[in-house]
């Protein structure tokens, strides 16, 4: 029984340690990209009731 738990542990650990791995790399990746020196200028966001409405109901579902 304490090697089945600690089999699906590692196994969630590892799913874990991917999504950090792309979810930094995707962050720094678009840190370096992006960066102002490079003269980007950033998009200008103002009140968007459906985003809002997006990122408040998509992880309620999940």
């Amino acid at each position: 029984m304490s090697r089945s738990v600690f089999d699906l542990h590692m196994t969630i650990f590892w799913i874990c340690v991917v999504i950090g791995v792309l979810v930094f790399g995707a962050m720094f990746w678009s840190m370096i990209v992006h960066r102002r020196s490079t003269g980007q200028q950033p998009a200008h966001f103002h009140e968007s009731t459906t985003v809002e409405i997006l990122w408040t109901v998509v992880p309620f579902v999940i």
